[in-house]
């Protein structure tokens, strides 16, 4: 049996082909009331109406919605932290009292976030590439001002700090601007498999879409209502749908579009 491999921020599931119509970009559902929990809503594909099942809900992950939130205010936090991060240095640098804040930009609080956050969305994963050198120079400076402090040169110091409180901040102050701007627009953020199964026609929503495989060998049994098996690969677990299952159990209330 071939299936379609789909992502779900760090998890990898197998969907199978047989009964896959269409891939889409799944840019507009509208909420339904009433709806059971796993169905985000519905969706007008080329006039006709179709439940969107939400892969995430039907894992207990939190929505989109719920994680783009999350990822405003991680980046409004962290560019507020590189504000106060300079501020500090320079009031370091004019008291001559020890730099107390990190000078290793993968230990800051934003590092830290950084190199461990993963998205399978291309625009914002070259974005946040573009932090990368800013950030880093930020966290240089640091450095440089306190050796220039530590030989007696503070004025060039702190000529330092405002040099790049003007160039290298406004530059990762825009970034995080922009990062901002680009999340709270109504880009597709997740993509759609359009399925049928005996008759019933749905939309399952997954963060992306990855290659084909063979899911005929090497299965695991799992004990799970939407999961049939499991694969072991030599880096990963990957997660077997159980379509049939999660589409019989979808359409037993007779849901009224």
């Amino acid at each position: 049996m071939k299936s379609i491999l789909v992502n779900l921020q760090d998890e990898l599931y197998a969907c199978p082909i047989v009964g896959l119509n269409e891939i889409i970009n799944l840019s507009s559902v509208t909420p339904v009331p009433g709806f059971p929990s796993a169905i985000s809503g519905v969706s007008q594909i080329r006039g006709r109406t179709l439940p969107v099942v939400s892969l995430r809900k039907l894992m207990g992950k939190n929505s989109w919605h719920q994680e783009n939130l999350a990822l405003l205010e991680t980046l409004k936090l962290r560019e507020q932290d590189h504000i106060n991060w300079i501020t500090h240095l320079k009031n370091s640098i004019q008291s001559g009292q020890p730099f107390t804040l990190t000078l290793d930009p993968t230990q800051c609080a934003f590092g830290k976030w950084y190199y461990q956050f993963k998205t399978w969305n291309r625009i914002l994963t070259q974005k946040l590439k573009d932090f990368e050198k800013p950030h880093a120079a930020i966290h240089r400076l640091g450095s440089q001002a306190i050796e220039l402090s530590k030989n007696g040169k503070t004025e060039q110091a702190l000529v330092l700090i405002q040099e790049h409180e003007q160039t290298t901040l406004s530059e990762l102050i825009n970034l995080f601007s922009s990062t901002r701007t680009f999340l709270s627009s109504n880009a597709p953020w997740e993509i759609g498999l359009i399925l049928t199964h005996k008759h019933n026609d749905f939309i399952l929503a997954v963060d992306n879409v990855g290659e084909t495989m063979d899911t005929t060998s090497n299965l695991s049994p799992i004990s799970h209502p939407y999961i049939k098996s499991l694969i072991q690969t030599d880096t990963q677990v990957i997660k077997v749908l159980n379509i049939e299952a999660l589409s019989d159990t979808l359409f037993s209330d007779n849901l009224e579009l």
